[in-house]
């Protein structure tokens, strides 16, 4: 099935229909929309210049003057009209699709401009589709958007956006994500863009043609691009194995797993016995869904209570909606949100570095590309932080960190994890892990043990596959992902090890500036001191600036060797450090699209997001910047600005990569802060890090009674 949706703003002239006729045959169109033809009459002979060839029928709605006008055409062949649907503002067709004999209904749209004509049609349409049940699909030009991040230079949700937005989900429309770009109409400078054109289409349609995506195609002789409605099934490759909780109760399987993993005879390391144990069940629990997952299915009907708590769980899982413990749980409901997560995330076009990809080989290739070369270090001399002075962890705190796992640490370790979670390339989630934990504890602690006398992981246990989750609404640019890596659990438990070992130690080599991830302090506390700051320097009229920096991509760009001197620096010993650089340095990648993942390739540099250890080592680089606005303030190269009547210096907060800097507005301290961005471009250069935003932060003064913060605690007393 291949709808396309095209205002031409006027079909007059030759140019215009012979483009779409090219149009329609490189696309194959087999249903056309086309909005505002601007003509009062349309006959056969017209039809016949745009469609191209003679298998065609149609129907037409005249324009009024110069204003509107919609006409349909349509592969006669395929689509057999049976009614003529019409409104003020729409003309569309109910009949019959395909050899199966499909019933569809098929509305062609022009909106209104006035907002009380949309209302109206929007009514009308409502009405009309509550009264017919069935496959629909509504194209054309809306002329409206959903919410302010379909209109470009947009500023929060107005009544229009609201109203729309009411009517997709009063109808019981979906609105498909749009694939190629973000805007389908452009004034003539270019400067102010939306999203008014689109396909909406029924849960029922979505059920017959689940592939459906729609396109927006180049903008060429119109200030609207065409958007195209196809259902494709693209093939993106093998899918890697997942294990699902569901198939924990159904019987025989805790067996399966149990008779497998003790028949399973590997000699050698730990770590190899763990990773061939985990690849022999994994390959008896391929063979076993196949088998008898399917044969569950075929018995729901005898056995529906327990197989709907199946299904249920398994939805669950692959919906991500834990809140639905509290919630509607349903198959249905669940089937629906995992169809809507899944056309959500789904990448069929992607630009890369002003390149637009498209293609499962082209776009799979680019993406491994793209992340292979963010996360290859550039071998270039660093200066470094030798004068600076920092804190540092003593003997016993070494001793701690380093101390043998006890098998009650690791068990902890693990029932910490998410049960639940996206696996990694393994495949197991740790409700695998927890569920068979006498069976597989002792490979796993013996795995735990082998890392902490050798210091080395086995090939492949440190493999991660990198997901991308949208950051903006219809994202188009890779910038616009979000990347999280998904890790496998052998190599997670030692993450999950390490960190609660690490968190430990953090506040005692850390600044009281720092408010993230340290025990016992928080980010509130950071905002409760930085409104305090504000509000005396309003308060007393004291000239004083402030400015926010954060750094682009932070995990991504943070240098390993930095990382280990940062590491030296606040005293870690030799075996720990030796520890986070085979977790680091073992990492392997692999880029997940759309399901199946691409090329697998090697880092190094920067921290993986889904790492338990990830946010603690990075608070270690970050303590470099720390150290150098100390070292700063010592020197008299920077002065902060003082609160209460004692007279506390506040020159920084941080918040992870966010950082906040005050100072007195005196000429030195702006001369010194603008001296090439200092301090923040000399410690993005020693962590490897991007300058990303300077902003201008206000607020409002808040009580700060509940605050925890060292920083806090000396304003309190003052």
């Amino acid at each position: 099935m291949i709808l396309l949706s095209f205002n031409v703003r006027g079909l007059g002239g030759g140019g215009k229909r012979r483009h779409i006729r090219d149009l329609i045959l490189r696309e194959k169109v087999e249903f056309l929309a086309v909005q505002e033809t601007k003509l009062e009459v349309v006959d056969r002979k017209l039809c016949r210049m745009v469609w191209g060839k003679e298998d065609f029928d149609w129907i037409a709605k005249p324009s009024r003057g110069l204003s509107g006008g919609l006409l349909c055409i349509w592969n006669k062949k395929i689509f057999k009209m049976e009614e003529v649907l019409e409104g003020n503002h729409f003309i569309g067709a109910f009949g019959l699709w395909g050899e199966e004999g499909v019933p569809v209904y098929i509305i062609n749209i022009y909106s209104p401009c006035e907002l009380s004509g949309k209302r109206a049609l929007w009514e009308e349409l409502q009405i009309l589709i509550s009264n017919r049940k069935g496959n629909w699909v509504l194209g054309g030009d809306f002329n409206a958007v959903r919410s302010s991040g379909e209109r470009a230079g947009s500023n929060g949700l107005s009544r229009e956006m609201k109203d729309f937005d009411s009517f997709i989900i009063g109808a019981g429309l979906v609105d498909l994500p749009m694939a190629g770009r973000k805007y389908t109409w452009y004034n003539a400078n270019g400067q102010h863009m939306s999203r008014i054109d689109r396909f909406l289409v029924s849960e029922d349609w979505l059920l017959r043609w689940y592939d459906v995506k729609q396109w927006g195609l180049n903008r060429t002789v119109s200030d609207h691009c065409p958007v195209l409605l196809k259902n494709e099934r693209v093939d993106w490759g093998p899918k890697p194995f997942k294990f699902f909780d569901a198939w924990l109760q159904v019987p025989g399987c805790k067996e399966l797993i149990r008779n497998t993993w003790n028949s399973t005879a590997v000699e050698g390391w730990y770590g190899f016995k763990l990773k061939e144990k985990l690849k022999s069940v994994k390959i008896a629990l391929k063979e076993w869904s196949r088998n008898s997952v399917t044969e569950m299915d075929r018995k729901i009907i005898e056995a529906e209570r327990v197989i709907a708590q199946m299904d249920e769980r398994g939805e669950k899982q692959k919906s991500r909606l834990m809140w639905l413990k509290e919630g509607d749980a349903n198959t249905k409901f669940f089937h629906r949100c995992v169809a809507g997560r899944w056309r959500k995330n789904e990448i069929n076009s992607i630009q890369i570095n002003g390149e637009h990809h498209k293609g499962v080989g082209e776009i799979k290739e680019k993406m491994a590309d793209y992340f292979e070369q963010l996360f290859k270090e550039d071998k270039w001399q660093r200066p470094k932080l030798d004068g600076i002075s920092f804190r540092q962890i003593g003997e016993a705190d070494n001793e701690l960190l380093i101390s043998s796992f006890s098998e009650e640490e690791i068990k902890n370790a693990v029932w910490d994890c998410d049960s639940s979670k996206s696996p990694g390339p393994d495949g197991f989630n740790f409700n695998f892990v927890k569920c068979m934990w006498e069976d597989l504890k002792t490979e796993i602690v013996g795995f735990i043990r082998e890392f902490q006398d050798q210091g080395r992981l086995v090939r492949g246990s440190n493999a991660s596959f990198i997901t991308l989750i949208p950051k903006v609404e219809n994202p188009q640019r890779i910038e616009e992902y979000r990347p999280i890596s998904l890790i496998g659990v052998m190599y997670k438990i030692i993450a999950k090890l390490l960190a609660n070992r690490l968190r430990k130690v953090l506040d005692k080599v850390i600044g009281e500036q720092q408010m993230a991830f340290i025990e016992g302090r928080q980010l509130v506390d950071g905002v409760v001191i930085a409104n305090e700051v504000i509000d005396e320097a309003k308060r007393k009229k004291k000239s004083s600036f402030l400015f926010k920096v954060d750094f682009e991509k932070a995990y991504d760009k943070v240098c390993w060797d930095f990382l280990d001197y940062m590491l030296m620096r606040l005293g870690f010993c030799n075996t720990w450090r030796m520890w986070i650089q085979e977790c680091l340095q073992s990492s392997t990648v692999s880029v997940l699209v759309n399901g199946s993942p691409s090329r697998q390739f090697s880092v190094s540099k920067g921290l993986r997001q889904g790492d338990p250890l990830s946010p603690f080592l990075f608070l270690l680089v970050a303590e470099g910047l720390n150290g150098l606005m100390s070292s700063a303030v010592e020197k008299e190269q920077f002065k902060g600005v003082t609160v209460g009547k004692d007279a506390v210096m506040v020159t920084h907060l941080q918040f992870a990569d966010d950082t906040i800097f005050f100072g007195e507005a005196t000429e030195n301290n702006i001369m010194t802060a603008g001296k090439a961005k200092w301090p923040i471009d000399y410690a993005a250069k020693k962590g490897n890090f991007h300058l990303n935003t300077w902003e201008f932060p206000s607020g409002e003064a808040i009580e700060g009674s509940q605050c925890g913060s060292p920083c806090w605690s000396l304003l309190k007393r003052s």
